[in-house]
């Protein structure tokens, strides 16, 4: 039988940082997000984008008062 090579999930290579280098983006703390249609999708993600940091707004014309209760505090700052 035929023995498998192995990597152990531990190793560390030296070229690691420079390979990690190719796949970073931009922050998106900081970025402004407009979202359309606060139902329950998108007050999830209204909440989640401003805890990363980002500036929400959002519009929707037909905004249940149980939707702008699952707004958080600081969202619904952000939609005035």
């Amino acid at each position: 039988m035929g023995e498998g090579k192995c990597e152990r999930s531990g190793d560390r290579r030296p070229h690691g940082k420079k390979e990690k280098k190719r796949f970073a983006g931009t922050e998106i703390a900081g970025k402004k997000l407009g979202i359309i249609g606060l139902g329950a999708i998108g007050v999830r993600v209204a909440n989640a984008a401003k805890n990363l940091g980002m500036e929400v707004f959002g519009y929707d014309p037909y905004l249940s008062i149980d939707a702008a209760w699952n707004l958080s505090e600081t969202c619904i700052t952000s939609f005035l």
